[in-house]
């Protein structure tokens, strides 16, 4: 019934003049990759499957918020082609997140995904889960998802013996904690196929940096375990003992963002698969490099609110991260203090990216955080007043605070 209400509310929002948000972007890459391991219960492996790649990826998406509560929508497709030999390899995807505030500390919702792909097989994928998020502090929060995948092969894809659908129920607990220029995530699920009995237990961990305002890289490292049982029917004729078979993957990221709407990224990583069954055990690579074009309706106003002459500060939130830019013509130097680095002056300075404009662009965690801009000038430091539509809380301590809510 949830993503139902948020229909509801969106289409009640629109009425009422509440925000409703567009986002459409366009990614293109170029890399190479090889594809030998396919999915832990598909025994077959593709050796050839090694070649350099162009993609193109769009994508749409509408965001509602009011109320406590957040409806977000989204569509996309990529087309993969393998200039050496015309390969082409396709997929579309619809996804939805519901999420309802119920305190500071809590909130819970919905998400939901199909996607449609073609590659060495075609197949349907499924899958929904309810979550229930509790942020523990400003910096920590754990998240809790149970819920079930479904998939479908088309005919003729899946070799004799295997099943054409599957279904697997999952629970997975993600973590997740920033401080500063830094944030990382853990996440711990396991996973059972129905049919097949296959049991999945898998540990992924990941870790990112904010260099600048523009450059933020990560690296991540994961591991998966399938626990397969004994199978008296085996399509070779002869029974297979139960096993465990082994997945192990790392990555390393970098992206580049030095306009708004622009962002360059890289992307190496490498997966080992290790069997105990009588076959294969390969090493994949993915290396890419891609660029992306990201147009958010409501960003031509809120570049022309920031440039008028009159002092104020303008936050804008876009996918993961938040920007304050704020017009400051006077001598010395900005920074950017608050409850999310501890109050710690001069950590995060603002630079000028245009005539009186003062910006800086970093990533939070969902929350309610409050924050003040220092000038530092000549040794000396004082605190840049706030302009008179400003969002601000007493101290306790005869000033004000500034306050930002991140959703």
């Amino acid at each position: 019934m949830l993503p139902f209400a948020g229909l509801l509310l969106m289409a009640q929002g629109a009425r009422s003049q509440q925000p409703v948000r567009t986002t459409l972007s366009l990614t293109t890459k170029a890399g190479y990759l090889t594809n030998a391991y396919l999915a832990p219960a598909y025994p077959v492996w593709e050796q050839t499957a090694r070649a350099p790649f162009v993609s193109v990826q769009p994508r749409a998406g509408l965001t509602w918020s009011g109320g406590g509560q957040r409806l977000s929508l989204w569509g996309s497709g990529q087309l993969t082609f393998f200039p050496e030999d015309g390969r082409r390899w396709k997929l579309g995807q619809g996804q939805l997140r519901y999420a309802l505030v119920f305190s500071d500390s809590w909130s819970g919702g919905l998400y939901g995904a199909a996607t449609r792909s073609q590659t060495t097989f075609g197949q349907w994928l499924f899958w929904g889960a309810p979550y229930a998020r509790w942020q523990i502090t400003s910096r920590f929060h754990l998240e809790l998802q149970a819920g079930a995948t479904a998939q479908r092969y088309d005919a003729g894809a899946r070799p004799a013996g295997n099943f054409q659908r599957t279904t697997s129920p999952f629970v997975t607990v993600t973590s997740g904690w920033w401080r500063g220029r830094w944030s990382a995530e853990g996440r711990l699920y396991y996973s059972r196929t129905v049919e097949t009995a296959t049991d999945g237990l898998g540990l992924a961990l990941q870790a990112a940096r904010q260099l600048t305002d523009v450059v933020r890289v990560g690296l991540s490292a994961g591991a998966d375990q399938y626990a397969f049982p004994p199978d008296a029917a085996a399509s070779s004729g002869k029974p297979t003992p139960a096993r465990s078979d082994h997945l192990l993957h790392t990555a390393a990221t970098a992206r580049w963002t030095p306009r708004a709407r622009w962002t360059l990224s890289a992307r190496l990583g490498i997966q080992r698969y290790r069997t105990e069954a009588d076959l294969a055990t390969p090493s994949d690579v993915y290396a890419s490099i891609g660029l992306t074009y990201r147009w958010t309706s409501g960003d031509e106003d809120k570049r022309s609110a920031a440039s008028e002459d009159t002092p104020r500060a303008l936050w804008v939130q876009d996918a993961e991260q938040i920007r304050l830019r704020i017009p400051y013509e006077g001598e010395g130097r900005l920074y950017l203090v608050g409850d999310f680095n501890d109050w710690r002056r001069r950590d995060r300075p603002l630079r000028e990216t245009s005539d009186g404009i003062y910006t800086t662009t970093f990533t939070l965690a969902p929350g309610t955080y409050q924050y003040r801009v220092q000038v530092v000038e000549a040794g000396a430091s004082r605190w840049l007043p706030f302009p008179d539509h400003a969002l601000t809380v007493e101290d306790g301590f005869g000033a004000k605070n500034g306050v930002i809510t991140v959703e």
